[in-house]
C-alpha cells in the first residue's frame, strides 16, 4: 500500500459554471471545528463577516449592557435612544453624541433591561433596580425629583426618600435622583403604593445631607404629584431605619403590564411581581415561591417569555409562571432539567422543521430548546413540553469550554441563536439546524465578549476589560488584519481499508474580488500541509466562450477552480492512498465546500 508523500498542487483557473446548483456538496451535517464559517444556506459555508468598533471609552471597564430604549416622550413623539452600561455608568445615545445619565453601579455585573409605561427598568442583582424615563433615572420604589423653574425656599443639593404605611411603615431603602437647586421649590412624581397602601410619607435631605428627614404625609394612595417648598429648618423627624428592602433581581421583564423579577439573592427561590401599572416590589405582596418544593428546592437561575407566559429556571426544574390574574399562578413542568445560566435563555422563532421555544445551557452542559403548546390554554398541554438536546454534534467542544468559560451570554439574530462562552461564539441557525464556532483572534487582536445587544436591527457585542462596544458582521478583516477561518470534515466513511482524494474542488461565489490564501491538510499531516492562494476576480464565465442560455444558471452565480494534489515524488496525480482521509481547510473570503473523489481499490 502507498505511503502517503509530500504534495504539490495544480490549480485549473475556471472550469465553467456549475449546472447542478449543490447537489454535489457535503451537507453541514458532515462537518465540524467549522470556525469563523456560517453554513447557512444550500451553496455552502460563507466566511463570517467581523465585527467593527463603534464606541471606545478607552478604558479597561467591561461593557455590562447594550439595549435600545424605544419610548413615546412627554410630547407624545416616538423617540428611540441607544443605551449602554459601561464601568458602573449608564450612557444613552453612545451612537452618535454619547451623554452620560447616571453613575454609581457596581461595576461587573451584567444589566437585565425592560420596558414599561414608556419608562426603561434596569436591574444587575446587587444595586437597586433603576428607572430611567428618557430625562431622569432614580430607583425604583422612590420618587422621580423635577426643577421646574419655580420660586421657593429650597437652594442646594437634595434627594428624597419614600415610606407606604399600611398599618405599619415600611421602608424600602430606594433613592430619587439628586437633584440641585437655587431659590426653587422641587416637584416629585411620587409612586402609587402597593394594595392595602392608605399613606406615603415623603422624606428629603437637608442641603448636601445623607440622612432625610419628613417633609410631608400624602394621605392617600392615588395622589402622583408633590411639590416640595419646605425648608430645612421646617423638616420633621428623621426616616426610620430601612424594613423592607426592595428586592434587588438579577433578570426583569414585563408582563400583563406587571413588572416581573428574580434571581434574588436573599431570597433565592422566589419571583417578584409587580401590581399592574405598579413600579416597584413589596416583598409581603409581591413575592411567590417558585422552585422552592420538595423536588426541587434550588436557587432560581433566569427566566423569559414565551407567548403570554413567563419561563422560570431553577437549578433542577423549567417552571411556567402566569401572572394575568391577581395571583402568580406557577407549574412545576415535566422538563425535569435547571438551568446552567440565565443569560443563556433567550425565546426562538419556529422555522420549517425546527419547533421554536426557550433556548438555553442546561445543567447537563448541552444546549436545549424547551418547547410546547404553551399557548393552549388545557391543562393537556403541559404533556407535549419537551427539552429536545440540540448540542450533541458540538459536545466534544461544547463541555470543555462550559467548564473552562467563566462569561455565557446569548443573543437571536438573524435566525441564529448566538451563544457566547469565554472568549468563543457558539451559533445555531434554525434554518438547518446547523452550528458553527466564532474564535474572532489575529496577530494582535482578540475579541473578549461580554453582552449582546439589538440596537436598530443590528447586533452588537460589549467586550470584557475594554470599554469597547463593536457592530457584528460588517468588515472581511478585524481592526484591519486576517482572521483564520477552517472547515474539518470528519472520517469519509468510503472504504473500511483505503480512500482516494483525486481533487478537491472549490466552489466560490463571483460577486466579490479577493486573493485567499488557503491551507489544505490531508490526514492531519502537518508537516505536508498544502498552501496556495486562490484569486477570486469577481468571475471568470466570459460570454465569448459560453452562453448563459446553455446553462442552468446565470453569470452571476457560482464559478469555480479544481485543485489537483500531485505527489512530488512520482508526478501522479493519483498517487494519495488515505488511511482515514480527513481535509482541513482554512482561507480568508472564502465560500467552500469540499468534494472528495471517491475511488475502490483492488488487490
Amino acid at each position: 500500500m502507498a505511503e502517503i508523500g509530500e504534495f504539490d498542487t495544480v490549480v485549473t483557473d475556471f472550469k465553467g459554471l456549475r449546472d447542478d446548483l449543490g447537489e454535489k456538496f457535503v451537507p453541514g451535517d458532515y462537518f465540524f471545528r467549522i470556525n469563523n464559517f456560517n453554513y447557512d444556506d444550500i451553496i455552502g459555508a460563507n466566511k463570517i463577516l467581523f465585527p467593527s468598533i463603534v464606541l471606545d471609552q478607552s478604558t479597561t471597564s467591561d461593557v455590562d449592557g447594550i439595549f435600545e430604549f424605544i419610548f413615546r416622550d412627554p410630547n407624545d413623539i416616538n423617540r428611540s435612544e441607544e443605551i449602554t452600561v459601561i464601568g458602573g455608568k449608564i450612557f444613552r445615545n453612545w451612537l452618535g453624541t454619547i451623554q452620560e445619565i447616571y453613575s454609581g453601579l457596581t461595576p461587573g455585573n451584567k444589566i437585565s433591561f425592560s420596558i414599561l409605561n414608556d419608562r426603561l427598568f434596569m436591574t444587575n442583582g446587587v444595586d437597586f433596580p433603576l428607572i430611567y424615563d428618557g430625562t431622569t433615572v432614580w430607583e425604583m420604589g422612590s420618587a422621580k425629583a423635577e426643577d421646574k423653574a419655580e420660586t421657593g425656599l429650597l437652594t442646594g443639593t437634595f434627594f428624597y426618600e419614600i415610606t407606604y404605611l399600611s398599618g405599619v411603615e415600611s421602608r424600602p431603602g430606594t433613592k430619587s435622583n439628586v437633584i440641585t437647586v437655587s431659590g426653587k421649590r422641587i416637584t416629585l412624581d411620587v409612586p402609587i403604593g402597593y394594595a392595602g397602601t392608605t399613606a406615603r410619607k415623603v422624606y428629603r435631605t437637608i442641603a448636601g445631607g445623607s440622612s432625610p428627614k419628613l417633609v410631608a404625609t400624602i394621605a392617600d394612595n392615588t395622589t402622583t404629584e408633590f411639590i416640595d417648598n419646605v425648608a430645612d429648618a421646617s423638616l420633621g423627624a428623621t426616616i426610620i431605619a430601612v424594613n423592607d428592602e426592595h428586592p434587588k433581581p438579577r433578570f426583569i421583564e414585563v408582563n400583563s403590564e406587571k413588572i416581573v423579577g428574580c434571581v434574588v439573592e436573599k431570597t433565592p427561590t422566589q419571583i417578584f411581581v409587580g401590581e399592574a401599572d405598579l413600579e416597584f416590589w413589596n416583598n409581603d405582596n409581591a413575592a411567590s415561591n417558585v422552585s422552592g418544593v420538595g423536588n426541587d428546592n434550588t436557587p432560581l437561575v433566569g427566566m423569559d417569555q414565551d407567548y403570554n407566559q413567563l419561563v422560570v429556571g431553577s437549578g433542577k426544574q423549567i417552571y411556567l409562571v402566569d401572572v394575568s390574574g391577581s395571583l402568580a399562578s406557577i407549574t412545576q413542568t415535566t422538563a425535569n432539567i435547571g438551568v446552567k445560566d440565565g443569560y443563556s435563555m433567550v425565546n426562538i422563532p419556529d422555522n420549517e422543521d425546527f419547533r421554536g421555544g426557550i433556548m438555553f445551557v442546561s445543567v447537563l452542559n448541552d444546549i436545549r430548546v424547551f418547547s410546547g403548546n404553551i399557548a393552549t390554554p388545557l391543562s393537556t398541554s403541559l404533556d407535549n413540553l419537551r427539552t429536545d438536546n440540540w448540542a450533541q454534534v458540538i459536545r466534544g467542544s461544547l463541555v470543555f469550554d462550559l467548564e473552562q468559560g467563566s462569561n455565557i451570554y446569548a443573543e437571536f439574530f438573524d435566525y441564529k441563536y448566538h451563544l457566547m462562552i469565554g472568549e468563543k461564539f457558539y451559533v445555531f441557525d434554525i434554518r438547518g439546524s446547523k452550528w458553527t464556532n466564532y474564535r474572532i483572534m489575529t496577530e494582535n487582536f482578540d475579541l473578549m465578549p461580554n453582552v449582546f445587544g439589538i440596537v436598530g436591527g443590528e447586533l452588537y457585542v460589549g467586550q470584557q476589560g475594554a470599554s469597547i462596544i463593536e457592530r457584528f458582521y460588517q468588515d472581511v478583516q478585524y481592526r484591519g488584519e486576517n482572521v483564520i477561518a477552517s472547515l474539518e470534515t470528519p472520517n469519509l466513511q468510503t472504504s473500511e481499508e483505503v480512500k482516494f482524494f483525486k481533487e478537491l474542488h472549490i466552489y466560490y461565489n463571483n460577486a466579490s474580488k479577493n486573493k485567499i490564501d488557503v491551507t489544505i491538510t490531508v490526514e492531519s499531516q502537518i508537516d505536508n500541509q498544502i498552501e496556495i492562494q486562490i484569486e477570486i476576480d469577481g468571475g471568470s464565465f466570459d460570454p465569448k466562450f459560453f452562453s448563459t442560455d446553455d446553462f442552468e444558471t446565470s453569470e452571476d452565480q457560482e464559478d469555480y477552480k479544481v485543485i489537483t494534489l500531485t505527489n512530488m515524488e512520482d508526478g501522479s496525480n493519483l498517487s494519495s492512498v488515505l488511511k482515514r482521509g480527513i481535509l482541513v481547510i482554512a482561507g480568508i473570503g472564502l465560500l467552500v465546500d469540499v468534494y472528495p473523489i471517491r475511488r475502490r481499490f483492488h488487490d
